[in-house]
């Protein structure tokens, strides 16, 4: 029991700073903004990058990630299907609330407070499919919806600009080369270690802050966006459900692997979403449909804490 309080406590400690200091201006939104930036272009490339070295790809990566690329493409197509039950001021952007995962704003950072650093890295390999799936499709279509046209040439260089995706490219390569063993069993192991200390340790305390700093609670948005979140969460519960059971059959199934699976896929969908909302009405819609997300994912988090 104490343990589980020590795990979440923390968590919703530093959300409600965060609530504390934007509700006494301590913090501006363009604070928020520049310590978002950080923790997206600095703090968490380097944990990607530093976690990816000291893993080791095999059989089971192979099956983590198509695993993860069935959930993520299974839901966007069923987002599809769902489109007629939203009224028509959504329901364009139904199929990329219903898919991928706020993995560096959200999930990860929480997976890392619940689980511990050294035991992300399976959650990760499913995550390197998440990311190329949010900077390729998801930002397309967004960028579709909101009436601009990207060549393919300019989503490229969108995905290969992205540090996230630049990490994970540098991550594996430094994997097969067996970077992590190269640099624990050398000199500068200590200074390594002390430098990626100092910039992937304040990545989950950073984030949490600026989630409570963004959080919205107005009642009438959550009474609309409830369905939106009930379906995702339907969906997403089925398809992991599905994955573990055909997982298991394949591969070792642990209790860290089932915990990180369901906090992950049961988090928030992406924040990039209010990028690319254009309208000041969905905007605030999308803006309460993360914050219910976020609150309900939450709730999941200390459940799944007493398994």
């Amino acid at each position: 029991m104490y343990t589980i309080i020590e795990l979440i406590l923390p968590i919703f400690l530093l959300i409600a700073f965060g609530k504390i200091l934007k509700h006494f201006n301590i913090i501006s939104n363009e604070g928020i903004k520049t310590i978002k930036n950080l923790a997206v272009n600095l703090f968490l490339p380097f944990t990607f990058f530093n976690i990816i070295i000291h893993g080791t790809f095999n059989k089971d990566s192979i099956v983590l990630i198509i695993s993860g690329f069935i959930i993520i493409f299974a839901a966007y197509l069923l987002g599809f299907l769902y489109k007629p039950l939203f009224t028509n001021d959504i329901r364009k952007y139904v199929p990329y609330t219903n898919t991928c995962i706020e993995s560096g704003m959200f999930a990860l950072a929480v997976l890392n407070m619940i689980i511990g650093k050294d035991n992300l890295f399976q959650i990760i390999q499913m995550d390197m499919v998440n990311n190329i799936f949010v900077f390729t499709v998801v930002t397309t279509g967004l960028t579709l919806i909101s009436g601009n046209k990207q060549s393919a040439k300019q989503i490229i260089k969108s995905i290969f600009q992205s540090p996230i995706i630049i990490s994970l490219i540098l991550g594996i390569i430094g994997a097969l080369f067996n970077f992590g063993e190269k640099i624990d069993n050398s000199n500068f192991a200590s200074t390594y270690n002390r430098i990626i200390s100092f910039l992937t340790e304040p990545l989950s305390p950073m984030i949490l802050i600026c989630i409570g700093a963004e959080l919205e609670f107005e009642i009438d948005i959550f009474k609309k966006a409830i369905k939106l979140f009930f379906v995702r969460f339907a969906t997403m519960a089925v398809l992991i459900s599905l994955a573990l059971f055909v997982m298991s059959k394949i591969i070792t199934v642990n209790s860290i692997l089932v915990k990180s699976m369901i906090i992950y896929f049961l988090s928030p969908s992406p924040f990039i979403l209010l990028m690319y909302t254009n309208n000041e009405k969905i905007n605030k819609f999308i803006s309460g449909f993360l914050s219910l997300q976020i609150i309900m994912s939450f709730i999941f988090c200390i459940i799944i804490s007493f398994i």
